[in-house]
């Protein structure tokens, strides 16, 4: 974007096609401490947005959202089955915080998405949807579906 140049999209045109929070999310992803000019580059956006956004957190909930509607009536459950998972959650939490507060949005970022990885890779171990397909492995596969990792 360039007013020098002409080239710039107008914020009503974006609202027009696309939901803010992707752009919040990709000028949190790029924002560090300092005071810094930002470029709106659509490729990398699309890029970032597909990767991140689509890629770790929405993959997290499209894997689990099917098991836990069709197997408990969209109810989680209480279990536990990673407390690991779980403690390493919550001893992140307060490091995003502190990034946050600093203003160094693109270190939160970092360190949550670093999270969304932890996540899809326990999901991918544990295969809920193997599990599925094995007699008496219905409450492992709720709980593995239905973990709270916030």
């Amino acid at each position: 974007m360039s007013k020098s140049r002409g080239t710039f999209v107008k914020a009503r045109t974006y609202l027009d096609h696309l939901d803010p929070e992707y752009l919040r999310y990709y000028y949190a992803s790029k924002l560090g401490r300092g005071v810094e000019d930002l470029d709106l580059n659509l490729e990398d956006f699309v890029q970032k947005v597909n990767s991140d956004l689509v890629g770790k957190v929405v993959n997290i909930a499209s894997r689990c959202a099917g098991f836990i509607h069709k197997g408990n009536a969209g109810v989680l459950v209480g279990a536990d089955p990673a407390p690991e998972l779980l403690a390493a959650f919550r001893e992140a939490a307060p490091g995003i915080a502190e990034a946050y507060e600093a203003r160094d949005f693109n270190r939160a970022m970092r360190e949550i998405m670093a999270l969304a990885d932890r996540a899809n890779a326990w999901i991918a171990e544990q295969a809920p949807w193997a599990l599925a397909k094995q007699e008496g492995q219905q409450d492992k596969v709720q709980a593995v579906c239905g973990l709270d990792l916030v």
